[in-house]
């Protein structure tokens, strides 16, 4: 059996993928995680002139059962490496999702007749224009309001803004 934060990284990304599909967006993981990109996520869009027919955002996916929320916000720390990585400016927006689970794997989903659903939920966050660290500071405590979930909304509207070679910064 996998160990159990293997199986948290797994279910993350079966949950990301999820939306994507039911969004109608591709999804791509890479060989190798030394850029902070876990997943990447691609659009197609219908030919329009002077728009970008296809977009792609790239995700660093993190989960945990022991998510902060302080108000209308959660924190969540990233060491020095994935912080730097998640700033860069490049023509494909980063984004950090952070997957809140329960603590035993068995409730992670919830099955009846009618439907499945995973718990709990996944926020994302953009580090875009995020200042530098003091040299010497290994970890950064970021932000996130509870407000910018993943879901099959909020997706289309990063890719969207993708697609226009820009983050999605959400209005609060």
């Amino acid at each position: 059996m996998m160990h159990h934060t293997a199986r948290m990284e797994q279910f993350n990304v079966a949950v990301i993928r999820a939306i994507a599909s039911a969004c109608g967006f591709n999804t791509a993981t890479l060989e190798v995680d030394d850029d902070s990109v876990d997943i990447e996520i691609c659009a197609k869009y219908p030919f329009e002139l002077g728009k970008a027919s296809r977009s792609r955002v790239s995700i660093q996916l993190k989960a945990t059962s022991a998510l902060q929320k302080q108000g209308e916000y959660i924190s969540f720390t990233l060491d020095r490496k994935n912080y730097d990585d998640l700033r860069i400016c490049d023509s494909d927006p980063r984004y950090l999702f952070v997957l809140e689970l329960p603590k035993k794997c068995s409730q992670w989903i919830r099955q009846k007749k009618k439907f499945c659903a995973f718990k709990y939920r996944c926020y994302w966050l953009s580090l875009q224009n995020f200042k530098d660290l003091p040299v010497g500071q290994g970890t950064k405590t970021v932000k996130i309001p509870t407000n910018q979930i993943v879901d099959i909304h909020s997706l289309p509207k990063l890719l969207d803004s993708a697609r226009s070679g820009e983050a999605y910064v959400h209005q609060q």
